[in-house]
Formats: C-alpha cells, sequence, structure tokens
C-alpha cells in the first residue's frame, strides 16, 4: 500500500509531497541523473534546459499519484521484469546547482554490491511518452532509471548512500530519534519498576525484572553507540571516495598533474563538507583568486574584478590549507582573536599587494606572521 510521505531535502523547496512506491528494505541512494545543459554526440545534439528537466519532474509527481510504478533497470532492459533492481522513491531538480536528482531504492544485492564497490558508477534516463489505462497522457516524462557502463552523459556524481544495510537483511539502520524513543521507553519501565519494588512485597522478583530492564538499556545503548559508528564511518568513507572521485575526474580531464595531486587532495580533505569551498579548493590557487598576481599591482590600486564572495572564499580555503586548518576552523580561530578571517587569509595568499575587494590597506604582514604562529598553536 502506497503511503504520503513528506521528504524535505536542504536543497529543494520545503513542503512538496510525493508518494512513496516501497515498503522499505534494500538500500537508498541519492544519484545525479543529468546537469542542465547542451550535450553534442556523434548523432546529434542532447539538450536538458531548466525548464525541460523541471517538466519531468512535475510528469514524475504526476504520475506516481496516479498509481504508476516507476522502476530502475539494468541497461534500460525494462521489457524484462527479471532485470528490475528497484525504484524510483523521488525527482527533483535543484535550482541551484541545476542538476536533476533522483532518490533510488535498489533492492537486489549484486547490484548494491556493484554501486558500493563503486563497479558500476553511472546511471541513464529513459525519456519518453506514457499514457495510464485512465486516458492520462504524458507528452515527455522519465519512464525508468537504468544501471549502465557507458552512458551518453559520462560527467555525473556518484552515488550517495543515504542508509545502510542491517545483519537482518532488508532492514534500514534506525535513526537517532529512533533509538532515543527505545531508550526512553526502556528508562520508564525502569522507574515502574523501581516504584512497584517499594510498594510490594515481591522484591525479588521485580529486582530481576529491574536487572532484566537495566540490561536492555545497556544493550540499546551499546547498539546506538556501534551503529553511531557505524554511521560515522560510512560518512567518512563516502568523503574520502568523493575527493578520490574528484582526482580521478581532474586526471581524465588533464586537469591535474602527478606533482600536483598531493596538494590538491589535501586542500579537498580540509575543505570538508563546505561544497562551496570544495569546488574552488580543487583548482589551482591562480584560477581560484581570479584576480591579478603581477607584481605592478599595488596596494591602493583598484580592487579586482569577480566575484567578491568567491576570492574571499578562496583566499581563506588557500590560507587554512597553508596552515592545516579546514576553512571553518580557521574562521572560527581567528574571529575569537578579535581579527577579520578575509582580511588575514587576503594578505596571508596575496603578498603581491593585491588590494582587498572591499577597499583599504592590506593587513600588515608582520601581524599576519604573529597570527599564523597563533594558529599554529604558539604565543601571539
Amino acid at each position: 500500500m502506497t503511503e504520503l510521505i513528506q521528504y524535505v531535502f536542504p536543497s529543494r523547496p520545503t513542503g512538496r509531497f510525493f508518494l512513496r512506491q516501497t515498503t522499505g528494505g534494500g538500500k537508498v541512494y541519492e544519484k545525479e541523473i543529468v546537469k542542465a545543459g547542451t550535450y553534442t554526440y556523434w548523432d546529434g545534439e542532447l539538450d536538458f534546459n531548466p525548464d525541460r528537466l523541471r517538466s519531468w519532474v512535475k510528469n514524475f509527481a504526476e504520475m506516481v499519484a496516479a498509481g504508476i510504478e516507476l522502476r530502475v533497470y539494468w541497461d534500460h532492459d525494462n521489457l524484462d521484469s527479471r532485470k528490475a533492481v528497484g525504484d524510483i522513491e523521488d525527482l527533483y531538480y535543484d535550482e541551484e546547482t541545476e542538476i536533476l536528482m533522483a532518490r533510488l531504492r535498489i533492492q537486489d544485492d549484486e547490484a548494491i554490491e556493484k554501486i558500493d564497490k563503486e563497479l558500476i558508477r553511472h546511471t541513464s534516463p529513459a525519456i519518453g511518452g506514457f499514457a495510464d489505462d485512465k486516458g492520462q497522457q504524458w507528452p515527455e516524462a522519465v519512464v525508468e532509471i537504468s544501471l549502465v557502463s557507458d552512458p551518453h552523459l559520462r560527467d555525473q556524481g556518484p552515488f550517495i548512500a543515504l542508509s545502510a544495510k542491517t545483519k537482518n537483511e532488508g532492514d534500514d539502520v534506525p535513526d537517532n530519534e529512533t533509538m532515543r524513543l527505545e531508550l526512553k521507553a526502556a528508562n520508564e519501565q525502569i522507574e515502574k519498576l523501581k516504584g512497584d519494588i517499594k510498594n510490594s512485597g515481591e522484591v525479588k522478583g521485580l529486582e530481576v525484572k529491574l536487572s532484566t530492564a537495566e540490561g536492555k538499556v545497556t544493550t540499546v545503548e551499546e547498539e546506538r553507540d556501534e551503529l553511531k559508528t557505524t554511521v560515522e564511518t560510512l560518512k567518512e568513507e563516502q568523503f574520502k571516495a568523493k575527493v578520490e572521485n574528484k582526482i580521478v575526474e581532474l586526471k581524465a580531464a588533464n586537469k591535474l598533474t602527478q606533482a600536483e595531486e598531493t596538494d590538491v587532495r589535501e586542500a579537498l580533505t580540509l575543505a570538508g563538507e563546505n561544497e562551496r569551498a570544495f569546488e574552488l579548493a580543487h583548482k589551482p590557487f591562480s584560477d581560484r583568486k581570479s584576480a591579478p598576481t603581477s607584481p605592478s599591482v599595488h596596494a591602493g590600486d583598484t580592487a579586482p574584478t569577480g566575484d567578491e564572495a568567491d576570492l574571499k572564499l578562496a583566499a581563506v580555503t588557500e590560507a587554512a590549507r597553508l596552515d592545516n586548518l579546514s576553512p571553518e576552523d580557521y574562521t572560527t580561530k581567528l574571529s575569537a582573536a578579535g581579527h577579520d578571517p578575509e582580511r588575514i587569509a587576503w594578505a596571508t595568499v596575496h603578498k603581491d599587494g593585491t588590494p582587498f575587494p572591499d577597499g583599504g590597506e592590506n593587513t600588515d604582514m608582520e601581524l599576519v606572521s604573529s597570527l599564523r604562529t597563533l594558529l599554529k598553536g604558539g604565543e601571539k
């Protein structure tokens, strides 16, 4: 039986409802399907403009509401039900990144294993017209998504696991709220038993029950800690995979040399979950700062052109990397010391005197040197 569910993702508009078609089990992934743009191939052009991708999201919601089940297959073999490996639970368009994203629940163990081992990295949507037996028609819609090894669009983001499988096959890892409620119920049982002991002559029997309840609490706490560790480990592995995927992508595009690999990997790792910093970090710093660096540029000249927010963030990201800190820690430490992190970072990486985007004189280099010592654990 389908159930009306509201999923809220940070990067999409909130408050949208859609029908979840599955009853759970398997493993859930979020996956980039296609980025808006025009792509040229030997057999012609593919035009995926934002309005077209938004129309697919709208048609998907209508089709699911009409009771149509949309599946995930091996290699577009949707004529053979034995090739189905999962369900499309959601489809949405990220306005910020201009990417069509899908939430896929994969039920097939072989498919899950190959995705997790990165033997399968790509998906391909099947686009076409669709009509149901009630006369409703959708001229163009996503009718299925397939796991493929040779897609038309190769520049895709990785599979991002949103759940893990427990020892009981098909069950998702319980979330923190579930564990909290179980722990609360066990503690309430303990308090009730303590009250019963005070008002009953059957002390021994109640003490046994109390001991059993306390043992359950201990078990729940241990399971919670174990699952918390598992989730943290999975997140770390996912982020490491994200960094390595970016390294592979840059190498494939001839944008990264062997000599630069270590520095770029370090910059990506320090950027952490700050997506904007991550996107800037993997580029050469000369590209990130988008500002003139020749000796002819002096303090007091006109500030460089470009997106000022990106220029400042690029400087903070690079300065943090030089001091072996994440951008967040770098900013927090300097702010706590009463200094402007962006100006300090700018002076650190623009030693040629390139003026700060907001104007004013650059920070004195003696102060910058003193603060860098402070950031590394010394005294100011």
